[in-house]
């Protein structure tokens, strides 16, 4: 089994406090921590050895890519070291505008070292002022999750994503893990979860998350380590990817058993969740559970 895509954190932390994110619970510690050039010449290298077809590869997670000084040469890197990837930044845009005015020459070189999606997370009501720049994709008319090659271009611009959550499924809003403020998500409409779900999830099986240190959580929506698999470049990312404990935690959520933090809070339902093939890990749940805790570094934040 192989990841379908991946995740990768430029850096930990953001410009903003949307309410309809979990920024607001990572940890202090955490914030303002940027990939360097070495850990992506690293992690880009070893992706092409262990699957060198290319995949998906977004550059997003807790916090704003471009805050990362070095993104537009992680981008070169990228494509230079995995050159049948596929490249995305989704972007608060925050960092491309200086004294209101965008950064259009930044955008150029993104694009020229090959990156092929940036997805523009839009607050702003009025647009006129990006379509006086820019040619770009309505998010509804794309589907920017598809693996498509590394050919094509496009800038895609995602409407204020907390007032248009509700238009179709790829916007529906999610409780990350119950780490957005009860307030908001009461406010916006994102379920808050009291007991864990009786429901898989997809995305322990389908993406690789690393963050901007190389550390590997379970999933994209890990705000704090609570559940941390291993550690790159200490161990290989397939090593990561197929370890034991990795496995163990397929096997819970594919077994609808969420009750491991942060899955005991999450509202996720997970993506295609019937084409899951089932670990086939013979063991109890307290088995289970109990090696995921043993190896765990943070055992004491985990909860049931």
């Amino acid at each position: 089994m192989i990841p379908w895509s991946v995740q990768i954190e430029l850096h930990s932390g953001c410009t903003r406090r949307c309410h309809q994110c979990g920024i607001w619970s990572l940890p202090k510690e955490l914030e303002n921590k940027s990939m360097s050039i070495e850990l992506a010449d690293s992690i880009s290298k070893e992706l092409n050895s262990w699957i060198p077809k290319g995949r998906r590869i977004e550059f997003a997670l807790q916090g704003e890519p471009l805050l990362n000084p070095n993104a537009k040469e992680i981008i070169k890197t990228f494509r230079t070291n995995y050159s049948r990837s596929q490249l995305l930044i989704s972007t608060n845009g925050d960092p491309l505008i200086h004294n209101g005015i965008v950064d259009i020459d930044y955008i150029k070189t993104l694009f020229n070292n090959g990156l092929n999606y940036l997805l523009w997370n839009n607050y702003d009501k009025d647009l006129s002022w990006f379509k006086d720049k820019f040619e770009f994709t309505p998010f509804e008319e794309f589907n920017v999750y598809q693996y498509r090659g590394n050919k094509d271009h496009k800038i895609v611009v995602m409407d204020n994503h907390s007032e248009e959550a509700w238009k179709n499924r790829r916007r529906f809003l999610n409780n990350q893990a119950g780490f957005v403020k009860p307030e908001y998500a009461k406010e916006l409409g994102i379920p808050i979860i009291t007991e864990p779900l009786k429901k898989r999830c997809s995305n322990v099986a389908r993406e690789l998350v690393i963050k901007a240190d190389g550390s590997v959580p379970a999933c994209c929506m890990m705000w704090k380590p609570d559940l941390i698999v291993g550690k790159f470049p200490e161990q290989s990312l397939e090593q990561i990817w197929n370890s034991q404990k990795f496995q163990y935690i397929r096997q819970l959520l594919y077994n609808k058993n969420r009750i491991l933090s942060p899955c005991n809070k999450c509202s996720y339902s997970g993506f295609k969740c019937g084409l899951l093939k089932d670990p086939g890990i013979k063991k109890s749940v307290t088995e289970l559970v109990d090696y995921v805790i043993s190896e765990h570094p943070y055992q004491t934040q985990l909860r049931f």
